[in-house]
């Protein structure tokens, strides 16, 4: 029999900053964390079909924070600091943390690494809309543990 499907409510992502568990960026709304791949065709003379391969091209993702401290402003003006080289090279190092809780009692939790971020939009929307903060983020790789 199947085991039952996990959903989000069973899950966790949590930002490491700096190498310290960020304790006040919590609300984390959506995550998504892409393993990108490459596949190379090549096309040899004499030969019927085509030849591919793959390459690991690292990883990427999003998350959204819907902010309920000041600190995710200020980690925003951290990695700000950080792009500028204001701060001692590549601090603070931001890490993606989330840990999936199957029935079974499986727990295995992703560990992606010095994440790189590109555009953060400040989303302020309606009034009856919360505050969200979508990242983007690429990073070498991953480890599962």
């Amino acid at each position: 029999m199947p085991g039952l499907r996990v959903r989000g409510e069973q899950s966790q992502v949590r930002l490491l900053v700096g190498g310290e568990l960020e304790q006040t960026i919590s609300a984390v709304k959506e995550c998504t964390i892409n393993l990108n791949f490459k596949v190379l065709t090549e096309a040899y003379l004499g030969e019927t079909t085509v030849r591919k391969d793959d390459l690991y091209e690292g990883i990427a993702g999003t998350f959204t924070i819907h902010p309920e401290t000041r600190d995710v402003f200020d980690l925003l003006v951290r990695l700000r600091d950080r792009a500028q080289r204001r701060q001692q090279a590549g601090e603070p190092t931001v890490s993606l943390v989330t840990r999936i809780q199957f029935e079974s009692g499986q727990a295995p939790l992703i560990v992606v690494p010095d994440l790189h971020f590109g555009t953060v939009p400040i989303n302020i929307g309606g009034r009856d809309q919360y505050i969200a903060i979508p990242f983007s983020w690429e990073a070498d790789d991953f480890n599962l543990i």
